[in-house]
């Protein structure tokens, strides 16, 4: 099975990844990686890799940030 994982450099989605890649197909996406508020960029990641699944594991876990900046927090 293809499984796309997005948050895969944070704490629970790189454990996601570490686990599931022994029996599947896991393709990890940070934040660096893909931006999640995109959605142009997200669509075009889910059409090239077709998964059969997909995990978001994305946060924003800055909680000043999230202060400063609540429309980006509801984004993400």
């Amino acid at each position: 099975m293809q499984i796309l994982v997005t948050g895969a450099t944070g704490q629970l989605g790189s454990r996601l990844v570490q686990v599931l890649s022994s029996k599947h197909d896991i393709f990890g996406y940070g934040s660096a990686d893909l931006d999640i508020t995109n959605f142009q960029s997200v669509r075009a990641v889910v059409k090239q890799l077709n998964p059969h699944l997909i995990i978001n594991a994305a946060a924003w876990t800055n909680a000043d940030g999230c202060a400063e900046k609540p429309e980006r927090a509801i984004l993400v």
